[in-house]
């Protein structure tokens, strides 16, 4: 199992959280993105998954 840092795990789970309130199915890219435009550092989200 994949181990995420916890401020990228943070992202994911806001980014489910905004698929479960448009009451989508899924969460998507887009979601994905409007979760990192809220993080005040993305790069502190994304670094750590993009260093491997």
């Amino acid at each position: 199992m994949p181990s995420f840092s916890r401020p990228l795990e943070e992202t994911l789970h806001r980014a489910v959280a905004y698929a479960n309130e448009r009451r989508h199915e899924y969460a998507t890219l887009e979601h994905l993105l409007m979760a990192l435009t809220d993080d005040p550092t993305p790069q502190r989200s994304c670094a750590p998954a993009m260093s491997n």
